[in-house]
C-alpha cells in the first residue's frame, strides 16, 4: 500500500493563495500570503500562486463568455442608451454576480448601486437567494468532475494546524470572506 504524503505547511499555504484568489477573497490572501512567508515560500513562489489563481480565473471568465455567445445566438448590440435604460437590472445582475463569485472587493459597491437604483432589500435578498441556489448546482457540477476523476476525501472545512499555516487558518475564520467569515 502506498503510503499519504501530506503536503507540507508552504504547500498548503501557496495552495491556499490560489484558492483564496480564485475566491476573490482579498483578507484570506492577504493571511495566505502571510502564512506562506512565515513557512519559508520565497517571493517568485508566492507569485506564481497568484498569478495562477488569476490566470484560471480568467480562463474560467473567457469560457464562460464564448459559452454565453454560444447559447445567446445571435448577439445582440447593447449600445448606451440600452445600458441606461437598463441601469436598474444591470446593479441588480451585478450584486448577484459578485455574491456568487464572492468578490467582497465590488459587493459592497455594488449593493449600494443596487439600493440607489431602488431595489428593495426584500428583492435584492430574493435576488442573492437565487443567485445561491445556482451557485450550489455549479458547485454540485464542480464536485461531481472532481468524484468522476476519481478524487475522493475533500473536505470543505479542512482543518490545518501545524507550523505558519495555522494563524492564517484560525485568522482566516473570521476573514470577512463568503465563506462565513466575519471581519472584511
Amino acid at each position: 500500500m502506498t503510503p499519504v504524503v501530506s503536503l507540507t505547511a508552504k504547500e498548503r499555504t501557496l495552495v491556499g493563495i490560489g484558492a483564496a484568489i480564485a475566491s476573490g477573497c482579498q483578507p484570506c490572501t492577504a493571511k495566505y500570503v502571510q502564512g506562506a512567508r512565515s513557512a519559508g515560500a520565497c517571493e517568485r513562489s508566492i507569485r506564481l500562486a497568484i498569478e495562477t489563481a488569476l490566470t484560471e480565473r480568467q480562463k474560467a471568465t473567457d469560457a464562460m463568455a464564448a459559452w454565453a455567445r454560444e447559447v445567446q445566438g445571435v448577439v445582440a448590440n447593447v449600445d448606451d442608451s440600452f445600458r441606461v435604460e437598463k441601469r436598474r437590472n444591470t446593479a441588480l445582475i451585478a450584486t448577484v454576480a459578485a455574491h456568487v463569485i464572492r468578490s467582497a472587493a465590488t459587493l459592497n459597491g455594488n449593493l449600494g448601486q443596487a439600493q440607489e437604483q431602488g431595489w428593495s432589500n426584500d428583492q435584492i435578498a430574493q435576488a442573492l437567494s437565487l443567485g445561491q441556489r445556482v451557485a450550489g448546482a455549479a458547485q454540485e457540477n464542480v464536485e461531481s468532475i472532481v468524484t468522476r476523476a476519481g478524487i475522493g476525501g475533500i473536505d470543505a472545512h479542512p482543518s490545518v494546524d501545524d507550523g505558519p499555516l495555522s494563524v492564517a487558518a484560525q485568522a482566516q475564520s473570521s476573514c470577512g470572506c463568503a465563506n462565513g467569515c466575519a471581519d472584511a
